[in-house]
């Protein structure tokens, strides 16, 4: 199904079916993980990094709640290891209830990017990696109706979009924009890389498995913020200088 949003043409993808998936960077050269978005017949939707290996994902039930956290998947794995996990959901919020809302952002800085193993996934969508002292921000907004004849969610801010997902007649955008990175962001993202340095240095065996991992799969770390205005936020780092500083 195509629909015209504004003056371009739009797949609508049926999450259903593989859903979303994109990435920042070149498949060739310096990249972020492969993001997924997806969902299901009742009209939830789901965001992981295929990069954590089916570890963690964020659900956004139709009803408004929200939740990020370990998947069933990756807890009975772990089970049947004979470990214990102290939680299975690490955040969890409801959604304001008015008819279009921004749900999640995704925040990528350009000194993150990295090299590493390609995934083998088709119908992938590339986002040109942005300048140095820039970042992109993958934003999720959904809403109750797909407006055609409006634009979509952020353009007028220069925002570009990744894709368009409707399922049970809730709407999903996914948006990019590429921003200088501010002082503010550049505290967030000096903030997170401290906490996660610190955790794995706490950890002698997690940072040994880390590094493990960074080279055999080029894993990267994903740190969940919530902003003062209640935003759910993420930034993605390079796991690369966590394990060296850690």
């Amino acid at each position: 199904m195509r629909v015209k949003i504004g003056e371009r043409d739009f797949d609508i993808e049926e999450p259903r079916r593989g859903g979303l998936r994109w990435a920042i960077g070149d498949p060739d050269g310096p990249r972020s993980s492969t993001w997924r978005f997806w969902g299901n017949k009742k009209g939830d939707f789901y965001l992981a990094a295929r990069s954590l290996g089916g570890t963690l994902k964020t659900s956004f039930h139709r009803d408004g709640r929200c939740h990020s956290g370990l998947t069933s998947e990756y807890l009975n794995r772990i089970r049947g290891e004979g470990q214990v996990a102290t939680r299975k959901y690490f955040d969890r919020w409801e959604l304001a209830s008015e008819p279009s809302v921004r749900a999640y952002q995704i925040l990528v800085p350009a000194g993150e990017l990295r090299l590493f193993r390609p995934d083998a996934v088709d119908q992938m969508k590339w986002i040109p990696g942005p300048p140095p002292g820039h970042a992109i921000t993958v934003s999720l907004f959904l809403s109750r109706t797909l407006e055609s004849d409006e634009h979509w969610p952020g353009a007028n801010f220069g925002s570009e979009p990744i894709g368009v997902a409707v399922a049970s007649g809730r709407v999903a955008w996914l948006v990019a924009k590429a921003h200088p990175l501010t002082p503010e962001i550049i505290s967030e993202i000096e903030t997170c890389r401290e906490q996660v340095s610190a955790r794995i240095a706490r950890d002698p065996a997690a940072a040994t498995r880390l590094q493990k991992e960074t080279d055999r799969t080029g894993i990267r770390v994903i740190v969940a913020g919530n902003r003062p205005t209640q935003e759910r936020f993420c930034i993605e780092l390079a796991s690369d200088a966590l394990s060296s500083a850690a």
